[in-house]
């Protein structure tokens, strides 16, 4: 490995379209990932034992050996079974999020997707360390009595529900992306960037007061979305 790539989270993408997988791989390499692509399912399971990555990206329908049974047999592995892996398909029913989640995928994206939301997701994982066992998806946000939609831009919590606007709802998403985690405006913005969502700072400084003064309302004054001198930060319950 090249010495400018020593560091980078290194991503092993298993897809049969090669267009496709090149693409991804070019886009992710541009995010901070060290991306590679196998073709085969079939010479799937010869990569990762040779070399194993940080993360797995997974179709379903491949040649060779399709994705649930590359997936079961990563988390059959003892030497495997800590990396978290990632479905990427254009099987969309609920049954096959489902099936894939349950062999001990971390995570189930439907095609066609954003890459940007890819690369946000892949961070996620990759800053959480999920490993086996790890079978909840990251995007269905649950703190104490709190629950977050936020394709729906839904907050609830003891029976109350509170619509954010899209961006309200962004912003929230990346903060509980990293419970804890202090971002100030500029990485604020950064992440956002990430996820396609782009404002200035006086923007996004109008839009945490307002979302912070409606979580604290939700929450009964014990609002979790919390600033400091370091910056904002989404507190657990």
């Amino acid at each position: 490995m090249q010495a400018e790539t020593a560091m980078r989270p290194r991503i092993l993408y298993v897809e049969d379209e090669p267009d496709l997988a090149e693409s991804v791989c070019q886009y992710l390499n541009t995010k901070g990932f060290d991306c590679g692509a196998v073709l085969d399912g079939g010479k799937a399971m010869e990569a990762l034992r040779q070399d194993p990555p940080d993360l797995v990206v997974l179709d379903v329908m491949l040649p060779g050996l399709d994705g649930w049974e590359i997936c079961r047999q990563i988390k059959a592995d003892p030497s495997l079974c800590d990396i978290p892996v990632l479905f990427v398909s254009a099987r969309s029913q609920a049954a096959d999020r489902v099936a894939g989640l349950e062999l001990g995928a971390q995570d189930y994206l439907t095609k066609p997707f954003s890459l940007a939301e890819l690369a946000a997701r892949l961070r996620v994982h990759l800053e959480l360390g999920h490993g086996k066992g790890a079978l909840e998806p990251a995007w269905n946000f649950e703190d104490g009595a709190l629950r977050f939609n936020p394709e729906a831009g839904e907050l609830k919590a003891e029976g109350s529900v509170l619509i954010l606007t899209r961006v309200e709802a962004q912003i929230l998403k990346a903060l509980m992306l990293f419970p804890g985690k202090n971002f100030n405006l500029e990485k604020l913005a950064r992440l956002l960037w990430d996820m396609e969502s782009y404002l200035t700072a006086a923007e996004l400084s109008k839009a945490l007061d307002a979302l912070s003064g409606k979580v604290a309302g939700l929450t009964r004054g014990q609002g979790r979305l919390l600033k400091d001198e370091q910056g904002w930060r989404w507190a657990r319950a």
